[in-house]
């Protein structure tokens, strides 16, 4: 097993009057409720903590969100660059550049062979598909937008990989007359290629281009779908069976030295569910073209039909650490249960390599992020390995 830290650096500092009357704290929360200088003291707490997992063996995982006090990393590539100088041993995961809402895919590219240069080859990209708010806040339509991620990740696949001169490219979505960048990516032909997504259209493709599939918060059952949909892609391609390599898991983790510290300190994480999703209706359900029209009346419930991909926020909201632990978007407690936890996920979503620790969020401290990721480390991690 593979373990990558995630931080998305968040806000949590706003007065609850403010919160309780913003319609959304993704994508509309007036910007002069943040401290810059708190802001630059949570940003050097995450790349200590980054530098930390350096030391300890855990890689690392660069993001972005926008507009909101869940993510305070709104430009992934500058993270990323950071990483790739700071960093001398673990891999770095970027997941991901929101690459719908950039407008030139090739800058993207220079961006990822940058960074895989400077880090000498440690980079892997992953892809994410973007939201609502990002939408609004990239100043994109979200009409097209499962066409734009496919052909991005095209046009960003052949500019690392061509080795032979300018080429043009003229899609549906991109146009780019001139496309040779310097310098190419220290990995050949490019790095290694991840996406985050739960749905099982998706992950199909990902199976047939044998991409990495990480699944963010989804729990054992949609999990198991969508990796059951990937495994089904490939052989009816008659490709090769996948290995547990291609597949990651992303939740909520905090080992404490007992179970009462572990499940005390690490519903702290649960602010991300809470408080951190909530988001204004036009962004997340009134945005045309955002969902496929089979899928788009579940967006409407508050408690999505069986079977349903879609997850409305208020359906994850208020819930307690033992609930997300018994519904798998957390592990938590002494190193022997957070073992057994993740056990007990792989037995019923299906084995994978790479795991994604959500393991900083809220009100946590830096002090407690710093503990729970060397416990991990030495008391967790090595028993999978082993």
């Amino acid at each position: 097993m593979q373990a990558w830290y995630l931080n998305e650096n968040p806000y949590p500092f706003v007065p609850a009057e403010v919160l309780a009357a913003a319609d959304s704290v993704r994508g509309s929360l007036p910007n002069k409720h943040c401290d810059p200088k708190i802001a630059a003291d949570l940003f050097e707490e995450a790349l200590d903590e980054y530098l930390l997992c350096d030391d300890i063996g855990i890689n690392v995982v660069s993001n972005e969100h926008h507009s909101g006090i869940n993510c305070l990393f709104g430009a992934s590539p500058l993270i990323l660059g950071i990483l790739a100088r700071q960093t001398k041993n673990v891999r770095i995961l970027s997941l991901g550049t929101l690459i719908t809402v950039r407008h030139d895919p090739v800058r993207v590219a220079e961006e990822f062979a940058t960074a895989d240069v400077i880090c000498r080859g440690r980079l892997e990209i992953g892809f994410v598909k973007s939201g609502g708010s990002e939408m609004a806040s990239g100043n994109m339509s979200p009409v097209g937008n499962i066409e734009r991620f496919w052909e991005a990740i095209d046009l960003i696949l052949k500019t690392l990989s061509h080795q032979d001169g300018p080429f043009s490219w003229e899609g549906k979505h991109y146009t780019h007359r001139h496309v040779n960048i310097w310098p190419r990516p220290w990995q050949q032909p490019h790095p290694p290629l991840w996406a985050a997504t739960g749905d099982p259209e998706t992950s199909a493709e990902l199976g047939r281009r044998g991409m990495v599939n990480v699944l963010v918060f989804r729990g054992p059952e949609e999990t198991k779908r969508a990796w059951t949909a990937y495994r089904k892609a490939r052989e009816e391609a008659r490709l090769p069976a996948p290995g547990p390599d291609r597949f990651g898991y992303a939740a909520f983790v905090y080992t404490g030295d007992t179970d009462e510290e572990g499940m005390r300190v690490g519903g702290k994480l649960l602010w991300f569910l809470n408080t951190g999703l909530k988001s204004a209706p036009q962004y997340s359900r009134f945005l045309p073209g955002q969902t496929a029209p089979r899928l788009a009346p579940a967006l409407y419930r508050s408690t999505p039909p069986p079977g349903a991909a879609l997850r409305p926020a208020a359906a994850l909201a208020n819930l307690t650490a033992e609930q997300a632990i018994a519904r798998g978007l957390m592990f938590a407690g002494n190193p022997d249960t957070v073992h057994r936890q993740i056990l007990e996920f792989q037995e019923k979503a299906g084995t994978f390599e790479h795991l994604v620790l959500a393991s900083r969020s809220g009100f946590m401290t830096h002090e407690e992020a710093n503990k729970g990721l060397k416990l991990f480390a030495k008391e967790v991690l090595p028993r999978f390995r082993s």
